[in-house]
């Protein structure tokens, strides 16, 4: 199974454990996987010293909030930063958000691999002192402390806490038992998989030197409680400490070594690579690690695989793995931990005894085990997903925007009365009508289904004094006929504000709702009806003015935009949180013809990257475009007014690019049936006879063969249908 996998990470630069164990994933994953790597801060020296090939794995450096480190600062970094990164990833199969606070990306469908919460909010938290007004705090993988107000931060870790805790976790997995019964106390959740890390085993075992010397590997950090080690050194009258790492702690360590009187029997090396570090293990006598809550802790792991005893405290995921034949598992207590290491540094032939333990221990827990175990949650993933997207996949519909504006008679409109907008140059088959005549309206139904539409999406104009009654009038005789004569044909609307003020809007959506939304022959998309707006000028106003009550009022439905410009990750984000799909109402408007589809591909794919759930992929085709009759000024300042048919080669080439789309669209809408003015019409007329209907036919026989179930059917339906199905 090919798999383009995201990952995301806030940063991939230190050679700390978690680095280290995606690091070693990408190693393996590389030639299976299509994979970008999405971070802050990103050192290429690891990719070269761990053998990830660049050109195999892409790395896109994401931007960061820069902010007031002292006070609001934690909130930007772990909230804020989030947000920013999602308009700045890519479509991917599958997302891997690797570490906290990369769950709160909203990306689908992922995987969130915790190998910790953000441990200062959930229990270092109750270790901070309180007697001082400003407060310090360490965020992994930063490898400085930060100083806050202790009120604001406060103030902010709860917030953040409401936050996490409500973050939508599709799939979590971790690297320990432990860590998983932590996660649950937080998420009320268990992970999918707990996946260990691993280690790579040398070849060549020496076992513990006989040197009285024990070795730490890790950050330097007050959790780390490698203080407690030192001060265990010092009650021996013999023995040696080297501590490999860095971090904020390091000059504190270095000043307490002096205190202790231990300057010559404590090293310090940090940045040290594989090699090095490996020989490094070939001579010391033991592992020490005394963590405060490890997630799982990989050195003693590492110091088994050298053939080495280790002396630990009961507190890390590295417990599920060593047990009392390899390892000294004591409180942390620096008496205690004295005694363990004297018993190893006196009593060679049990260091040797219990380092070939440790090692028989921890032969099973490799890397390529670690990446296997992940890929195989990837691929199950991802065949579920598939599975899910075949079962549910519903088959793309197609309709066209339908006018109900026409009349003739007494009162004659839109065929030719007003050259600003009513300018008709190519006449219906028929000649001019109106639209609430029924005879017009049972002929446009059928004609419909000739065409094997599934749905119209009627325009309705909205001005100060409300809807237009002679448009109520067709759009009842629409409904009436439809229910009789087109059950296969559903019908929808499309609000379009014309210089209309809030209250006219909003007592026209109500009107609306209370008698036609759940009229049987309305446009529901999988149980949820379908409400369209034309972006205008006065619709852009009342829509920001009024977006809280607007959103309230209308969040029953799948809402879609019809607009004029092109979606862009630049836009405002009330768009995308709005708004359910995003169509071009004029498509061949935008842009000079040779730009145009991919502007029509990048408009539809931003607003399904950045909306990943919830989201209606709608595209819109037309047969032409030529407005060129109408003398409105503000027409004439538009460049592009006409676009010829070219016969239908302009309707077909927008079908292709529509059929060539990554992902399938769920809505197809042309424009138009009847939109005569702007000659983007498909119903039959003098010039074309019926050319475009047949067009629309086979072109909607090409979107039926690409499978699915009908989205306008109910979920229990549906469900029916692809259980037998499987």
């Amino acid at each position: 199974m090919s798999i383009n996998l995201g990952i995301i990470t806030e940063r991939l630069q230190n050679y700390g454990g978690s680095e280290i164990y995606l690091l070693e994933c990408l190693r393996r994953w590389q030639d299976e996987l299509e994979i970008v790597v999405y971070t802050t801060q990103f050192n290429p020296e690891l990719f070269r010293e761990y053998g990830i090939d660049e050109d195999k794995v892409g790395v896109r450096k994401l931007d960061q909030i820069r902010s007031d480190k002292t006070r609001f600062g934690l909130l930007d970094e772990l909230v804020v930063n989030p947000r920013v990164w999602e308009r700045q990833i890519g479509q991917h199969d599958l997302y891997f958000q690797y570490l906290f606070p990369t769950q709160l990306v909203r990306k689908s469908p992922s995987i969130w691999f915790a190998a910790e919460p953000l441990r200062m909010l959930y229990d270092l938290r109750h270790h901070k002192s309180t007697d001082s007004a400003m407060i310090s705090y360490h965020v992994y993988p930063r490898m400085e402390y930060s100083t806050a107000v202790k009120s604001d931060f406060d103030v902010v870790l709860q917030l953040i806490e409401e936050l996490d805790r409500n973050s939508e976790i599709e799939t979590l997995a971790t690297n320990s038992r432990m860590m998983d019964g932590y996660l649950e106390t937080v998420y009320g959740r268990r992970a999918e998989m707990i996946a260990y890390p691993g280690i790579n085993l040398p070849e060549v075992v020496d076992g513990p030197a006989d040197n009285r010397t024990a070795l730490y590997v890790g950050r330097f950090w007050r959790h780390k409680r490698i203080e407690l080690i030192l001060d265990a050194l010092a009650m021996l009258d013999d023995g040696n400490l080297i501590l490999v790492g860095d971090g904020a702690e390091a000059e504190s360590l270095k000043e307490h070594v002096r205190d202790l009187g231990l300057t010559e029997r404590v090293q310090f090396y940090k940045n040290l690579d594989n090699a090095k570090l490996d020989q490094i293990f070939r001579n010391v006598t033991c592992g020490i690690y005394t963590p405060v809550r490890e997630p799982f802790g990989i050195m003693p792991l590492e110091a088994a695989s050298h053939g080495l005893p280790v002396v630990v405290t009961p507190d890390g995921g590295y417990t599920e793995v060593l047990d009392a034949s390899c390892a000294h598992i004591v409180p942390p207590r620096p008496d205690l931990i004295a005694e363990a290491l004297e018993s190893l540094f006196s009593n060679h032939e049990l260091a040797q005894q219990m380092g070939a333990a440790g090692r028989k221990k921890v032969e099973n827990f490799t890397w390529d085990h670690t990446a296997d175990n992940l890929l195989h949650l990837f691929k199950r993933k991802m065949t579920r997903q598939k599975l899910h997207r075949w079962n549910r996949q519903c088959r793309p519909l197609l309709g066209a925007h339908y006018y109900p504006w026409y009349g003739i008679g007494d009162e004659v409109r839109h065929w030719n009365e007003n050259t600003d907008y009513a300018t008709v140059e190519d006449l219906p088959l028929q000649g001019p009508y109106s639209s609430d005549d029924e005879a017009i309206v049972a002929r446009h139904l059928e004609l419909a289904e000739q065409g094997e539409l599934d749905y119209l999406v009627i325009n309705l104009q909205v001005s100060e004094t409300g809807l237009d009654l002679r448009e109520l009038r067709a759009v009842q005789c629409l409904f009436d006929i439809a229910a009789k004569t087109a059950p296969d044909l559903s019908l929808c609307f499309m609000v379009t504000c014309d210089k209309a003020d809030s209250s006219s809007i909003d007592e026209a959506l109500a009107w609306l709702e209370e008698n036609y939304f759940e009229h049987p022959s309305y446009l529901r998309f999988d149980n949820r009806p379908v409400l369209w707006f034309f972006i205008t000028e006065s619709f852009i106003g009342h829509f920001f003015y009024n977006y809280v009550r607007f959103d309230k009022a209308t969040s029953n439905y799948h809402r879609i935009a019809a607009s004029g410009f092109c979606f862009s990750k630049c836009l405002p984000k009330q768009y995308s949180e709005f708004f359910d799909g995003w169509s071009l109402y004029s498509p061949l408007q935008i842009a000079d013809p040779a730009e145009c589809e991919r502007l029509w591909q990048s408009s539809y794919q931003e607003f399904k990257e950045i909306k990943t759930r919830d989201t209606l992929g709608v595209f819109t085709i037309c047969p032409g475009f030529d407005d060129t009759g109408l003398t409105q000024a503000l027409r004439k300042n538009t460049t592009y007014r006409k676009i010829e048919r070219d016969e239908t080669a302009t309707y077909t080439k927008m079908q292709s690019a529509c059929l060539a789309l990554r992902n399938r669209p769920d809505l197809v809408i042309i424009n138009s049936f009847n939109e005569f003015h702007e000659n983007t019409h498909i119903e039959p007329s003098e010039e074309f006879g019926d050319t475009y209907i047949e067009a629309t036919r086979k072109f909607s026989q090409q979107l039926r063969k690409s499978g699915g179930w009908d989205p306008r059917e109910t979920n229990e339906l549906s469900d029916e249908s692809n259980m037998s199905a499987v």
